[in-house]
This record gives C-alpha cells, sequence and structure tokens, in this order.
C-alpha cells in the first residue's frame, strides 16, 4: 500500500512540475510578444 501510494504521489508531483514550467514558458511568451 505504501509504496503503491508513494508512486502516486511521485507520479503528481512530476505532473505538477510539468505544469508549473508550462506556466512558466507561457509568461515569458506571452511577456515576449507585448
Amino acid at each position: 500500500m505504501n509504496e503503491k501510494n508513494r508512486t502516486v504521489v511521485q507520479k503528481m508531483e512530476i505532473v505538477l512540475a510539468g505544469m508549473a514550467q508550462a506556466q512558466i514558458i507561457l509568461l515569458f511568451t506571452e511577456n515576449t510578444v507585448y
């Protein structure tokens, strides 16, 4: 149970990190456009 939960948490962290990076990239692209 614990091992499965750990893998799920790790996947969630990776997804959240990817979303954060995407938002940062979008902010930079918006700034360059303006």
